[in-house]
């Protein structure tokens, strides 16, 4: 659930959503903040249905802008986890730049977890 920002006042927003400052300037900033984004809560009602058609695009789409050449080993690893996470959090929101955001931030903690593991591998 997407929730409009017309304060331009910091702490009125952090007082009346109960947000952090960053994520409070972040909504000034944006319009816009989606709350409790971090919660899992999966979509699961008649009225909204998630296309995993859809979210496997949008997850393919995201790691070839931004993982194609690098990452190719984890390709299919790191879609599954996009896409998995979009589950997770399709009860926020249904919209395709909302899952964009999602996918893009998922791999990058895939990669930067899996990074760090292949590190300790190498120097034990």
């Amino acid at each position: 659930m997407k929730i409009e920002v017309k304060d331009k006042n910091v702490k009125d927003l952090m007082r009346k959503y109960g947000i952090s400052r960053a994520t409070a300037y972040r909504a000034i900033t944006r319009g816009y903040f989606y709350p409790e984004y971090h919660k899992k809560r999966v979509c699961i009602a008649d009225s909204c249905t998630f296309d995993v058609a859809n979210a496997y695009a949008t997850s393919k789409a995201v790691f070839h802008r931004y993982f194609h050449p690098e990452f190719l080993d984890w390709k299919e690893d790191m879609i599954q986890e996009a896409v998995l996470r979009m589950l997770e959090v399709s009860g926020i929101s249904q919209d395709r730049n909302f899952f964009w955001g999602v996918a893009r931030n998922t791999m990058r903690d895939f990669a930067r977890k899996n990074r760090l593991i292949e590190s300790r591998e190498i120097l034990v």
